[in-house]
């Protein structure tokens, strides 16, 4: 009797645990992230971009912009942070709406396309912030080239907090995101953009024939007053 007792605690006991797990596994914290495969940045040049607040306007400055989406299916908000570049070794800023504080309202940033036109692009609010619980956020990040030399290596970085094995040290509380993104011929897309804005941004000259006559000529001035 006492060994049908015990098989029972433990049947009951193994049952228990494995709905604990079970409850641990569906409500753990994690992240799905899209985009991290596609590491070829989108050249940016001067005025292609910029922060537009009404009164106010500011371009972005010649640079690099990587696109990434994230899917926090849990039920949990996960806290992401240290958001940043690395630029042949030296940190570089990732600018944010809070990169524009100075302006007396929050902007929209606006991205030019020359062929779709004008269109709003999210960027993140701060270098920190949080993926909200059964959330997607699309996320452009960009980087300014125009402070040194064109980078040779870059990567995008930051860390989000979820806890993982082995569940001990301060290394278990977050993860780290990190991709290194591919810079062939990102230079020389963006020395080709150039070329293109500067011809979409300069006054069109328009050329007359050498056989026709300008609408307010003495010749037409003239042929008036006959009539």
């Amino acid at each position: 009797m006492g060994t049908i007792i015990s098989v029972i605690s433990l049947f009951i006991a193994a049952i228990s645990a494995m709905f604990t797990g079970l409850n641990f596994y569906s409500n753990r914290a994690v992240l799905i992230k899209f985009g991290e495969d596609d590491n070829h940045p989108l050249p940016v040049v001067e005025n292609e971009i910029y922060a537009y607040s009404g009164k106010q306007t500011a371009p972005f400055n010649n640079g690099i912009m990587f696109h990434f989406q994230i899917l926090n299916p849990s039920p949990k908000d996960i806290a992401y942070f240290n958001m940043h570049f690395v630029s042949d070794g030296r940190i570089a800023q990732v600018w944010t709406m809070k990169s524009f504080g100075y302006m007396e309202k929050e902007p929209k940033i606006i991205m030019t396309d020359p062929i779709k036109g004008k269109g709003e692009i999210n960027i993140p609010y701060s270098t920190q912030g949080t993926f909200k619980a059964h959330s997607f956020t699309p996320m452009y990040v960009f980087m300014s080239t125009d402070e040194f030399p064109f980078p040779q290596k870059v990567s995008f970085q930051f860390n989000y907090s979820v806890r993982h094995f082995p569940f001990i040290g301060k290394k278990s509380y977050y993860k780290k995101f990190s991709i290194n993104l591919d810079l062939t011929n990102v230079e020389l897309g963006m020395k080709s953009k150039q070329k293109v804005m500067k011809q979409l941004t300069s006054p069109v000259q328009k050329l007359l024939k050498p056989n026709q006559t300008p609408p307010y000529s003495k010749r037409r001035k003239h042929n008036r007053r006959k009539k």
